[in-house]
C-alpha cells in the first residue's frame, strides 16, 4: 500500500484532536485517530484505519493505552473515512468520557 503523505488535524476542544492521515494515490491507505491530552501526555482514544487492505476497515477502541481488537467492516474507502470522521465529530465527548473510565 502507498505511504500516507497527507495529514490534517481537527481541533475539537483544547485537549482533543482528530488526526487524519491518508495516501494521495490509489490504493488509498488511511488512519483517523482521536487524540486526547491528559497530564502532559497525548493518548490515542479511538483509531479507524484500513491497514490490511483498501476495503477492510478497522475501528479500534482503547482501554487506557491498550489497543483493543478491531471491529472490522468491508466497504468503499471514501465512505468509510467519511463515516469515521462524522462519528468522531458527533460522538467525541461520549467516546472520551468512556475512555476516561478505563484510565
Amino acid at each position: 500500500m502507498p505511504r500516507k503523505d497527507r495529514s490534517l488535524l481537527f481541533s475539537l476542544a483544547p485537549d482533543v484532536t482528530i488526526l487524519w492521515e491518508r495516501s494521495s494515490h490509489p490504493p488509498v491507505e488511511y488512519a483517523i485517530v482521536l487524540l486526547v491530552d491528559r497530564d502532559g501526555t497525548r493518548h490515542t482514544v479511538r483509531t479507524f484505519d484500513n491497514a490490511h487492505g483498501e476495503r477492510e476497515h478497522h475501528e479500534h477502541t482503547y482501554v487506557g493505552d491498550l489497543k483493543q481488537p478491531p471491529i472490522v467492516s468491508d466497504g468503499e474507502v471514501n465512505a468509510a473515512m467519511h463515516a469515521a470522521l462524522r462519528s468522531l465529530h458527533r460522538d467525541w465527548p461520549a467516546i472520551v468520557s468512556q475512555w476516561e473510565t478505563t484510565r
